[in-house]
């Protein structure tokens, strides 16, 4: 009976959500305790080891917000079957470096495969905006082409006035164009988490693969991140488990976005890819486990041309 009851409390008590070795326990104590769940695998063996593993499963909601600064590259535009790219220079049409702001939410299903190995998806909705100026300057097009207007006899109204160096002026003087898109649509990935503990101590390296899709359809990205981190838990009477730590993040995210029937014209499509332009950055962040089965999290990312803020609310049983 006393060997049952010294198990419910272990159970029950506050423990931090990654690895840890269990420095207040006796031998006898070390060896009397069984894993009572299927998972992880080899769970038994960590625990006979003299460590203490997190219940095996868990589901998160996570909203994040970010913002971070996007690069377009090898813009198309097509006319019917004809490539606007074979008469004028695109690659000189300057989008600017917009900062795109995202709002997400997100639900994550997760569970331990080996005791220092997390394994998770993740489904949820984005919503976000930007302001994109576009410049075509005027070397977009060919020199023979301002040259032909420049001096031609191209009739600007019913007077037969001729306009061709006017027209050649205003190729060379196209004013920047404005755009303040919305977009909302839904992503999904896979997350694992491998970690190590050391008394108090602990290590974690995050890996993410998100795919995601706006509403319309117009868009479509892929996102890898990967964001090792080491940190300290300190238990707190009454307050439970605090898990302060640190780390860096590196993301990278690529997509393209391409619409048929542009600006309601038939036969007028485009296609263009963006891409972040700036991967790395540095994190602070904070466990804080109530029980051993709720749990929050809130974390901050800053660097050059990325911030983001996360929070995250776990039940594990």
């Amino acid at each position: 009976m006393e060997i049952k009851q010294a198990r419910r409390a272990a159970r029950n008590a506050t423990k931090t959500g990654d690895v840890i070795a269990t420095k207040e326990m006796s031998m006898n104590q070390k060896l009397d305790r069984k894993w009572e769940h299927a998972l992880p695998f080899y769970a038994q063996n960590a625990i006979d080891l003299g460590f203490d593993l997190p219940l095996p499963f868990s589901l998160s909601i996570i909203p994040v917000y970010t913002q971070q600064t996007l690069g377009f590259s090898n813009l198309n535009v097509n006319v019917g079957d004809k490539s606007l790219g074979d008469v004028v220079d695109l690659n000189q049409v300057d989008f600017g470096h917009p900062d795109v702001n995202t709002a997400t939410l997100q639900l994550r299903a997760a569970a331990w495969l080996f005791p220092f190995m997390q394994v998770g998806m993740h489904v949820g909705r984005f919503e976000g905006n930007t302001d994109l100026n576009v410049t075509i300057p005027g070397s977009v097009f060919p020199g023979t082409l301002s040259d032909a207007l420049a001096g031609s006899k191209v009739t600007c109204n019913r007077r037969q006035d001729y306009c061709g160096d006017r027209l050649s002026g205003a190729l060379n003087n196209l004013p920047s164009l404005a755009f303040s898109p919305e977009y909302e649509g839904w992503n999904y990935g896979l997350t694992t988490n491998f970690v190590a503990g050391f008394g108090d101590y602990f290590g974690v390296l995050p890996i993410s693969y998100t795919w995601s899709k706006t509403d319309d359809d117009r868009t479509t990205s892929q996102t890898l991140v990967v964001s090792p981190r080491v940190g300290r838990s300190f238990r707190i009477e009454n307050w439970g488990l605090l898990s302060p730590y640190v780390g860096v993040s590196y993301l990278y995210s690529t997509g393209t976005t391409s619409e048929t029937d542009a600006l309601g014209i038939k036969g007028l499509s485009y296609s263009i890819d963006q891409h972040n332009e700036n991967s790395w950055s540095g994190i602070v962040g904070l466990n804080w486990n109530l029980a051993r089965s709720y749990g929050v999290s809130a974390e901050v990312n800053m660097g050059e041309g990325r911030k983001s803020v996360m929070g995250m609310l776990t039940y594990r049983w």
